[in-house]
């Protein structure tokens, strides 16, 4: 039987990667090279919470498509909001879209774990509420033919904060588990967001920044890391993308991370969703209209298949950076 494990974080430095780089020259755009900061907690909020259908918009608790469904979505939309998801011990859950206006400090969309069960939180300070989707997926959907007895870890939260134009990096689990985007608030504008660079080594960490880049704001940042596997193997994690599918030792640096930009190609297909779960890497850009947003999806394609679509939408394209957004897909089988 698998092993369901909750835990801290693994020790290790991250080594410089890609996402750095474009992390980097962003940062140059502003005139602020990175500096550090120190990570907040999130606001507790009220029991207020908006559930509402993937597909119909209607209220209520959803339930998947079908029995066989693996993943169940979460839709909602408010100005304050706590929902519990699903248990720890059944699944996984990610934050997949974030929408809304961002800007304020104390806006935030948040997914987390808490006393065995998956929680979502979200907050507006303004009359304009935020919107989101979160995925759960059940652990009965991944397979590790090569493992008989596989480890599936997940990290507790990894938290950042920056303040006027600066950056603050914070050290997630290593290369050998999947780390994806699971907070995102403050005043989200410009290149102002949260960068995610998965590291491709099994023994050095991945890493998450937020980034801020306004004279009085702040940008909140979280992530979560997700292991899947042989412990103390070095495996790293098999991902489907535009550069490759997964075969063994494939990483997210030689398959590459899906991009989607307001400016164009604004929505992009990506992985079968019997084949991977995917998720938000990096998102940045000017979140300042309800419609504004950056999205994981699944949907049918031309043949037939259903696939995850990342998009994004900026409502003033004449605005300062536009909305950007990158995307892993991590594969339902590993090893």
């Amino acid at each position: 039987m698998s092993e369901i494990h909750i835990s801290p974080s693994q020790n290790g430095k991250a080594p410089a990667l890609p996402m750095t780089c474009l992390l980097a020259a962003l940062l140059a755009a502003c005139g602020q090279a990175p500096t550090a900061g120190a990570p907040q907690a999130p606001a507790q909020l009220a029991d207020a919470p908006q559930v509402v259908s993937d597909l119909d918009a209607t209220q209520g608790a959803l339930r998947p498509a079908a029995v066989t469904d693996p993943y169940t979505y979460y839709n909602f939309t408010g100005t304050d909001g706590v929902q519990t998801l699903m248990s720890t011990g059944e699944g996984v859950c990610w934050l997949a879209k974030v929408g809304g206006n961002l800007n304020s400090n104390s806006d935030y969309l948040q997914v987390y774990h808490s006393q065995g069960q998956w929680k979502l939180n979200y907050h507006s300070d303004s009359s304009d509420p935020v919107s989101g989707r979160v995925y759960c997926v059940k652990w009965t959907a991944f397979k590790t033919p090569t493992v008989t007895q596989p480890a599936r870890w997940i990290s507790n939260g990894f938290t950042s904060i920056a303040n006027s134009c600066t950056s603050f990096n914070k050290d997630t689990w290593w290369g050998d588990a999947a780390t994806y985007i699971s907070y995102v608030g403050g005043d989200v504008q410009g290149i102002g967001g949260v960068y995610v660079s998965q590291s491709t080594s099994g023994s050095k960490s991945s890493t998450m920044t937020a980034v801020a880049c306004a004279t009085t704001s702040k940008v909140y940042g979280g992530a979560h890391s997700l292991f899947i596997g042989k412990p103390s193997s070095n495996d790293l994690p098999q991902f489907w993308g535009p550069g490759g599918v997964g075969v063994p030792y494939s990483t997210a640096y030689k398959t590459g991370s899906y991009r989607a930009v307001s400016w164009g190609p604004s929505t992009v297909e990506m992985a079968p969703t019997d084949r991977a779960f995917c998720y938000l890497s990096t998102l940045w850009g000017d979140f300042d209209a309800m419609i504004d947003e950056a999205k994981v999806y699944r949907s049918t394609n031309s043949a037939g298949q259903q696939v995850w679509k990342l998009s994004v939408y900026d409502s003033n394209p004449g605005g300062n950076k536009g909305i950007g957004a990158y995307a892993n897909c991590y594969m339902l089988t590993q090893y």
